[in-house]
C-alpha cells in the first residue's frame, strides 16, 4: 500500500451548477450552551457526549469542554457522559441558556492485588483476554469528522465531513462521504493541506501491526507483549453499571521511536476494551509523505485516543481523537530549506446506529484523497444549513468564521483562479456542467491504453466518464434534491487528435448527458420524500444514460459524421439553447 501524500502546497476551471428546492424551514426549537469540567480539578472535559433524550440526538463538547445543544422544548432532558466519570442528567428552564456541568469521577476501588504481590502477569492476561474476545460484529452509524491544522498557532486549515461509518468490532472499516467542506488560509506564501487524514485514521489498527504506525501491545501476542512492553495498573474504578474498570499503563521496555506508549481501559467484567491512548514522539513510522520529492518530513509526533461503546450487545469502535505534529522541511527559494511545525487535530466519531444518511449517488475514481472527494461533490448549502447533528462548536462559531473569511480558499473556490493561484488549487478538478466548453489537456495517468464500452465499441483512443450526481436531504418539513452532471477528470482522457471536430464531439457528449439529467430532475420532483422511488428512478436514469451514450458513440464516428452530428446538435439546441456546430464549425476544417 502506498503512503499518503500530506500537506504542502506552494502558491502557484471548475464549472459549478446546482439545482435544489426548499419547502419549509425548521421552527420551534431552542438552543442552550454549556461547559463541561471535572468536579475536582475544574479542568475542561473535551469530547464528552451530550444527548437530548427527547430526540436521541446530540453533540460533543469541544477541546475546551464547550457545547451547544438544540431542544424541542424546555421539558427536554440531556445525558452527559465521558468514560471515567459518572453520567450527568441535565434539565432545562427557559430562563437559563448557559450551564456549567461538573462531572464526578467514577468510584475508585482499592487494588487488593497489588497489596499482596508485585507480579503484574494478570495485566497481560487482561489485555490478551480482551483481545481474544474482540467482537467481529459489524455496525453502521452516522459519523462526524473535523480537522484543524495550525502553523505557529495560526489556523491554516479546516475540514468538516459527515459520513456513514462502517465498523467491525474495534476497527473502523469504511467511511462513506455524505457531505464535506474545507477551507485553507495561506501561511506566508504557502498553503498546508492534510489531504488524506481520514485514510490515515483508517490505517491505524488495534490488532494488526503495519508499517504506518508504531507498535502497540495489542499488535502482539502475549509472549511478545511481555518482551516489548512494561504494564502497570494506574487505577481501578467501578462504573455506573457496577463493572470494574482497569486503567493500565503501557511503556516500551527499551526506548524506541517505533513503539507507542499509553493506556488501555478494560472492562474486566465484560473483557472489553473501552478506551486506548497512543503516544509516540518524533517517530519515522507514520503514514505521511511530503507532497514534493525535494521536501522532507523530519519526524512526526503522534497522540491518539480511541474509545469504544457497546452496541447491540458487543463493543465497537466509536471515536478517535487523532493529533499529529509534523516537522516539515521545505526546499523552497532556490534550495534554501525552511522548517515548519504543522500541528493537526482531527476527531471522528459515530453517533447514531439507528438512522443512516442518504449517501449521494456518485461513484468516485479509485484512491481519491479527502480533498478530491469533497471537490467532486457539489456544495450542499441546504445540508449545512439544516443538519445540526453532533457538530463541534464554540462560542465564537469559529468554523463558520473560518469558512467565510475573505482570505480563505474553500471547496467552492478550489478549482477557480484566485488572488494566490492563477489556475486554482488543483491542476485538474471535477467539472460540473454549464455552458462553458470543455477543453481536454494531457491524458490522465489513470487511463488504460484500450477499452471497450458496454456495447463492445472500441474506445481505446478516448474515455469520457460523465456521471449524474444525486443527493437527497429531508429535515422535518424541509426537503432538498440536488442533481448535477459531472465529468470525472481521473477516468476521462482523449488520445485521438484534438481539433474542432473532437472538441465538438466531446462537448456534445457532455451536453447530451446534461439533457438526460434535466429530464430526470423534472421527473423526480414528485418524489422528494420517497427514497425508494428516487432510487428506482435513478436506476432508470442510468439505463437511459447508457443507452443514449451508446447510440451517440455508434452514430457519429467520433464526431466525423456530419449528418448525425447535426441531428444530436439540434437536440442540444432545442433543450439547452446553444449550438456546438456554430461554436466549433467542425466541418469547415479538415481533420489533422
Amino acid at each position: 500500500m502506498n503512503h499518503l501524500h500530506t500537506l504542502l502546497y506552494f502558491l502557484a476551471t471548475s464549472l459549478v451548477f446546482s439545482v435544489s428546492s426548499i419547502s419549509a424551514q425548521n421552527s420551534g426549537q431552542h438552543q442552550i450552551e454549556g461547559t463541561i469540567v471535572e468536579e475536582k480539578t475544574g479542568l475542561p472535559v473535551p469530547y464528552a457526549h451530550v444527548i437530548n433524550t427527547a430526540t436521541n440526538k446530540g453533540t460533543i463538547s469541544n477541546a475546551e469542554g464547550y457545547f451547544q445543544l438544540e431542544l424541542t422544548s424546555w421539558q427536554d432532558t440531556a445525558i452527559i457522559s465521558f468514560i471515567g466519570f459518572k453520567k450527568f442528567f441535565l434539565t432545562f428552564n427557559a430562563q437559563k441558556k448557559e450551564y456549567l456541568i461538573r462531572l464526578k469521577e467514577d468510584i475508585l476501588e482499592l487494588d487488593e492485588i497489588t497489596l499482596v504481590a508485585k507480579d503484574n502477569s494478570y495485566l497481560y492476561n487482561l489485555v490478551a483476554t480482551a483481545k481474544r474476545k474482540a467482537s467481529s460484529a459489524t455496525e453502521t452509524s452516522k459519523a462526524y469528522y473535523e480537522l484543524k491544522s495550525f502553523v505557529d498557532d495560526k489556523q491554516v486549515e479546516l475540514v468538516e465531513g459527515f459520513y456513514n461509518m462502517d465498523v467491525t468490532g474495534y476497527e473502523l472499516t469504511a467511511l462513506h462521504l455524505k457531505a464535506g467542506r474545507l477551507a485553507l488560509k495561506p501561511f506566508g506564501n504557502q498553503f498546508f493541506a492534510s489531504m488524506e487524514s481520514s485514510e490515515a485514521i483508517a490505517l491505524q489498527k488495534m490488532f494488526l501491526e503495519n508499517e504506518f504506525f508504531p507498535v502497540n501491545p495489542l499488535n502482539l501476542s502475549k509472549g511478545k507483549m511481555k518482551k516489548t512492553f512494561a504494564l502497570d495498573l494506574e487505577k481501578k474504578f467501578v462504573n455506573d453499571n457496577a463493572d470494574s474498570i482497569y486503567v493500565i499503563n503501557y511503556q516500551p521496555i527499551k526506548a524506541s521511536k517505533t513503539i507507542f506508549s499509553g493506556t488501555i481501559w478494560i472492562n474486566k467484567d465484560k473483557s472489553a476494551i473501552l478506551k486506548m491512548t497512543y503516544t509516540c514522539e518524533n517517530t519515522n513510522r507514520h503514514p505521511f509523505l511530503p507532497l514534493f520529492n525535494s521536501d522532507k518530513i523530519g519526524g512526526v509526533d503522534l497522540n491518539i485516543t480511541k474509545t469504544f461503546e457497546e452496541v447491540n450487545g458487543h463493543f465497537v469502535f466509536s471515536q478517535i481523537d487523532f493529533t499529529y505534529g509534523i516537522n516539515y522541511i521545505s526546499s523552497e527559494n532556490r534550495g534554501n530549506n525552511h522548517k515548519y511545525k504543522v500541528l493537526t487535530k482531527a476527531i471522528l466519531y459515530g453517533y447514531d446506529y439507528k438512522e443512516r444518511f442518504f449517501i449521494p449517488k456518485f461513484e468516485f475514481a479509485e484512491n481519491l484523497s479527502d480533498y478530491r472527494k469533497i471537490d467532486a461533490l457539489p456544495f450542499n448549502e441546504f445540508f449545512w444549513k439544516y443538519n445540526n447533528e453532533y457538530r463541534v462548536k464554540d462560542k465564537q462559531n469559529s468554523n463558520e468564521a473560518f469558512f467565510t473569511d475573505d482570505e480563505a480558499i474553500t471547496n467552492q473556490t478550489l478549482g477557480k483562479k484566485n488572488k494566490y493561484m492563477q489556475s486554482g488549487f488543483f491542476e485538474s478538478t471535477y467539472l460540473k456542467w454549464n455552458k462553458n466548453r470543455v477543453v481536454f489537456g494531457k491524458r490522465s495517468a489513470n487511463a488504460t491504453d484500450r477499452k471497450t464500452n458496454n456495447a463492445g465499441v472500441t474506445v481505446g483512443q478516448y474515455n469520457l466518464s460523465v456521471k449524474i450526481f444525486m443527493d437527497v436531504n429531508i429535515y422535518g418539513d424541509s426537503s432538498d434534491i440536488i442533481t448535477e452532471t459531472i465529468l470525472d477528470p481521473f477516468e476521462s482522457y482523449y488520445n485521438a487528435p484534438l481539433n474542432n471536430i473532437s472538441y465538438c464531439f466531446i462537448n456534445t457528449y457532455f451536453d447530451l448527458c446534461e439533457i438526460e439529467r434535466r429530464k430526470f430532475a423534472e421527473k423526480i420532483k414528485s418524489y422528494s420524500k420517497n427514497i425508494d422511488g428516487l432510487n428506482k428512478q435513478y436506476d432508470l436514469l442510468l439505463d437511459n444514460l447508457s443507452s443514449m451514450k451508446y447510440q451517440y458513440e455508434m452514430s457519429v464516428d467520433r464526431g466525423k459524421n456530419e449528418v448525425k452530428m447535426n441531428y444530436w446538435n439540434t437536440m442540444i439546441e432545442n433543450n439547452l439553447g446553444f449550438n456546438n456546430i456554430d461554436i466549433y464549425k467542425p466541418f469547415e476544417f479538415k481533420e489533422e
